[in-house]
């Protein structure tokens, strides 16, 4: 009995960080740290733009900016592979389900 009560909260447990990995994916944090990107090149532009209209001594490497931080660590790349794991067979099921319905309605 007790050993079903721990199965059933660690199942529960990885159930919650499934979710909260796929809704952080799915609700766009990544397009908005591209568009946040994307803001940085135009502001880069803009000032490149300027400078060329004040006749300024034009350096590319002041323009440039490639810094790129990678904040991943072991268990934040696990979690992602989990999550991709587990979407791909959720979304079969989903669709199996969706086209046994289908099919059943038809």
């Amino acid at each position: 009995m007790k050993s079903e009560k721990v199965f059933r909260f660690i199942m529960i447990f990885l159930f919650v960080i499934f979710l909260t990995i796929y809704i952080s994916y799915g609700s766009g944090y990544y397009e908005y740290e591209l568009h946040k990107k994307v803001e940085l090149t135009n502001e880069q532009i803009l000032k490149f733009e300027n400078d060329i209209k004040n006749n300024v001594d034009i350096d590319l490497n002041e323009y440039l900016n490639n810094k790129h931080n990678d904040y991943s660590n072991t268990f934040s790349k696990i979690s992602n592979e989990f999550s991709n794991f587990t979407s791909k067979y959720i979304k079969k099921g989903i669709t199996s389900i969706i086209e046994g319905v289908t099919n059943l309605l038809t």
